[in-house]
């Protein structure tokens, strides 16, 4: 937690990237600072029930070896 009690913060201009760990799915995700709009994002690993498709991250355009297949075994 941040001094004044704020648990998040922007890190734009201080990081290129997030790196996301999907412990249930074994994935890695890589997350542009640019991309995260704000202090947090959230990335959709299913698609919504009421099948909205507007305004969705889809953490499929994320995934590592989409991003940086050089970088994955």
């Amino acid at each position: 937690m941040q001094p004044d009690g704020d648990a998040q913060r922007d890190y734009k201009g201080e990081v290129d990237y997030f790196g996301v760990y999907c412990h249930e799915r074994r994935e890695v995700y890589l997350v542009p600072i640019d991309d995260v709009p704000g202090k947090a994002a959230m990335l959709r690993l299913a698609p919504p029930r009421n099948g909205q498709v507007k305004g969705i991250r889809w953490a499929q355009e994320y995934l590592l070896r989409e991003v940086a297949p050089a970088y994955v075994a």
